[in-house]
């Protein structure tokens, strides 16, 4: 014999390539279930791990393995419900205190009022820092209240070119006291994408 393949005396190759073949074909079908609900187990933990990622916690995978796999939908599904539970509280909590703050505020703001109608030439200026500050503190409990109340992340913030030197000069000047000397040196040509207010805080 030429080579060592064509002589069926020593080796017949053709039934054990059907035979393997066959073996590989029989093989894919059973493995195929298997990974296919592997595969699904999967994608179904990624779609819910993406949606607990956006703030969505009402996920509830119903993977009925008793495998790691199993575990882990398990974990998930514990996973969200505390983060449900701990979100709702910061949300109540942050309402409960935003809410309360706001009377204090208020009567603040009256009392300043008062103050302001029987001025004296050398109070005026404590009185204008002290509503800075009361309307200020309002302000920051009314984005409290707002973000006690959103459903997901706080809506995006309107950023708008501002002057850094501008900001913190307001900065200072509302940290200043009598005796404080606060010098600012920002160069006044430099401008930024920021909303103000935050920036100045």
């Amino acid at each position: 014999s030429p080579t060592f393949f064509t002589n069926s005396f020593f080796f017949a190759i053709a039934p054990w390539l059907g035979i393997a073949a066959a073996a590989v074909l029989i093989s894919a079908l059973c493995w195929l279930p298997l990974v296919r609900r592997l595969t699904q187990s999967i994608a179904d933990m990624m779609r819910a791990t993406a949606h607990i990622a956006e703030g969505r916690f009402d996920v509830a995978l119903n993977v009925k393995r008793h495998d790691e796999l199993g575990h882990l939908a398990a974990s998930i599904n514990r996973m969200a419900g505390r983060l449900e539970t701990f979100t709702e509280g910061r949300k109540r909590f942050l309402g409960a205190v935003a809410h309360e703050l706001r009377s204090p505020i208020a009567r603040m703001q009256v009392a300043t009022g008062i103050l302001e109608r029987n001025k004296h030439p050398d109070t005026q200026k404590h009185i204008d820092d002290l509503k800075e500050d009361i309307d200020m503190m309002s302000r920051l409990t009314g984005e409290l209240l707002q973000l006690a109340k959103a459903e997901t992340t706080p809506n995006p913030l309107n950023l708008v070119p501002t002057n850094v030197a501008d900001a913190a000069r307001t900065a200072a000047r509302r940290e200043s006291a009598d005796g404080i000397d606060i010098r600012v040196e920002v160069d006044p040509s430099i401008h930024v994408q920021a909303n103000p207010e935050y920036l100045i805080r």
